[in-house]
């Protein structure tokens, strides 16, 4: 995306006809803008799911590990139905890559070929608020979840009785 949008913009250097002020900022604010408010509201309303069997779910369950069924079994010397739950680790569906790509752009873009006053504010308000969401620096790669104490010391038990 980068090279695509500075070739095009080095070419509105060569023609008189172009003004790269107004072309980077209707670029800014009728795509690049938009793109990263509606990411930054995916990441506040994600799921997280499963990589080891691909389960969703809303909220994290509170025992932070995959709550999926795998399959559902008959104990042949107790006689009880047992089942085999994945256990895998939950992660994050939306990662802070997704909703800051073009954030470097868009400052390179107002830096060097300016924007209307209106949209530079606008990009630094949207850049405060990424910023701002992602101060903690242990979010800025997916990763797990934290388990809670009591189970990460236990051994991991795939079947469960019921």
């Amino acid at each position: 995306m980068r090279q695509k949008t500075m070739a095009q913009f080095a070419l509105g250097d060569c023609l008189q006809s172009v003004d790269n002020k107004e072309q980077s900022s209707r670029l800014i604010q009728r795509h690049l803008i938009r793109d990263m408010r509606g990411n930054l509201r995916a990441y506040g309303q994600q799921k997280v799911r499963c990589p080891k069997c691909g389960g969703k779910y809303r909220r994290p369950p509170i025992s932070g590990r995959c709550m999926t069924i795998l399959e559902t079994k008959q104990n042949p010397f107790s006689g009880e139905t047992e089942q085999i739950y994945c256990d895998g680790k939950i992660i994050l569906t939306v990662t802070h890559g997704s909703v800051a790509k073009y954030d470097k752009l868009m400052a390179e873009l107002v830096n060097r070929y300016g924007a209307d006053d209106y949209t530079a504010g606008l990009y630094e308000q949207v850049s405060r608020w990424v910023k701002d969401t992602f101060e903690d620096k242990n979010i800025l790669s997916q990763s797990k979840l934290p388990l809670p104490e009591s189970e990460s010391t236990e051994g991991s038990n795939s079947s469960k009785t019921k």
